[in-house]
């Protein structure tokens, strides 16, 4: 009787360290919520930080525009391909180029 007791013991007790062990995996507290939340924690820093210099680009652009009023026209020009009637525009695109030695 004793060994059945034992027996018996030791599966609750091992029951329970398992419950224990995937409580910690998968609860709410758990290493898998954590590792989900530091997953997009890294993709919300990177989409910030990309939003961040879409922002200064247009703040940039904008002090353009206020500064020269050619600005506007130019990029009339460039990003909807539209000038003024009789009007002979040339867009040059640049070329990145890398020479090796």
């Amino acid at each position: 009787m004793n060994k059945v007791k034992k027996y018996i013991v030791r599966l609750i007790l091992t029951g329970v360290i398992f419950y224990i062990m995937y409580d910690i995996y998968t609860g709410h507290w758990g290493l898998r919520s954590y590792l989900n939340s530091r997953g997009e924690r890294i993709r919300l820093t990177k989409e910030y930080n990309n939003l961040l210099a879409e922002k200064m680009k247009y703040e940039k652009d904008l002090e353009e525009i206020k500064t020269n009023p050619l600005f506007m026209e130019e990029q009339i020009k460039i990003n909807l391909k539209k000038g003024n009637k009789g009007e002979v525009y040339y867009l040059f695109s640049e070329k990145n180029q890398n020479k090796s030695k």
